[in-house]
């Protein structure tokens, strides 16, 4: 797939003015995840169509868990276990609608703060953390980020509450520059920039490919309806599923690609900035990508079991 022009601002390498980091031997930890990702979309698990390139070069080259199984098939009760270390039975997070029952006494994030990490969210939470839990934190939801602060974000929470609640079957009119992957990857890559004292921790949470389904091009066009493999729609669709069928198709496989691009945008940068001691010493990045994914029991394109496998698990260092 060919990358689409990301518009990263102030990022590039050439004048930068930072001064030297302190030398530390704990790795940087970022934490990707996308939010009702298809396992049966990607390349790796069989999918005809290269909709995910680059995240399957990083299940090739690194390690790839098809044999990981979710705590509990809903996203809150999953990611509270993930950041606890506990089963829902522990949490007594059961369900999207309990997280204030949440218990433990010990979690992921208050581990790193005590090792001296700064930590941030930038996308979607779903889970326990409030912002004051962490050192920067950037809320999206499905429609739109959660403090609208600029008019371009303003029009596009608009676009998506009023006009592709359920789907939008053409090409969306909100520009790669203002959809959420193209927003996440900038303002994670702006935060990690200022961390020169520190070790970080960063969860790069992506609310997509999960519906509002609408996609600008050029990933609208990327993956023609005639072309996509027959698949069964859901009755959950919003609109008749003979009539949308592999139109719906068409654009979360667009979204999903246009993460995969989002994917390798954010993890070259890493990659580049970690090539120049100067910026970040030489720190390892702990990458781990996990797809919140929909279930394969029902034969259908939309299903509301969803889980949590790790596609890839990844530590650099240069």
């Amino acid at each position: 797939m060919k990358n689409a022009a990301f518009c990263i601002t102030g990022l590039a390498l050439q004048g930068l003015s930072m001064s030297l980091m302190a030398q530390t031997d704990k790795p940087n930890i970022v934490i990707i995840m996308t939010d009702q990702q298809r396992a049966d979309l990607c390349g790796r698990e069989g999918f005809p169509l290269d909709v995910t390139p680059y995240v399957d070069q990083l299940a090739q080259e690194n390690v790839w868990f098809n044999k990981a199984y979710t705590v509990a098939p809903a996203s809150s009760p999953a990611r509270c276990s993930m950041f606890t270390g506990r089963f829902p039975s522990a949490t007594h997070v059961r369900t999207n609608h309990n997280i204030p029952d949440i218990f433990f006494e010990q979690d992921l994030v208050g581990v790193l703060k005590e090792n001296g990490y700064k930590t941030a969210l930038v996308g979607k939470n779903h889970a326990y953390l409030k912002p004051a839990d962490l050192d920067f934190w950037s809320e999206y939801g499905h429609w739109g980020k959660n403090k609208k602060t600029t008019p371009e974000e303003k029009e596009t929470a608009r676009f998506l509450n009023q006009k592709a609640r359920g789907q939008w079957l053409e090409p969306s009119p909100i520009p790669v520059e203002e959809q959420h992957p193209t927003k996440i990857v900038n303002e994670t890559l702006s935060w990690i920039e200022k961390q020169k004292e520190n070790p970080f921790f960063v969860w790069v949470s992506f609310p997509e490919p999960h519906n509002p389904y609408q996609v600008c091009e050029p990933y609208y066009s990327m993956f023609s309806p005639d072309k996509l493999p027959a698949v069964h729609v859901a009755a959950a669709c919003h609109t008749s599923p003979a009539k949308i069928g592999n139109f719906v198709i068409n654009l979360y496989a667009g979204r999903t690609g246009f993460i995969n691009d989002a994917h390798d945008i954010f993890l070259t940068w890493l990659r580049t900035v970690q090539c120049h001691p100067c910026i970040f010493g030489e720190r390892s990045y702990f990458v781990v990508f996990i797809c919140h994914i929909q279930s394969h029991q029902r034969k259908s394109f939309v299903s509301p079991h969803s889980a949590f496998f790790m596609y890839a698990a990844t530590s650099y260092r240069f």
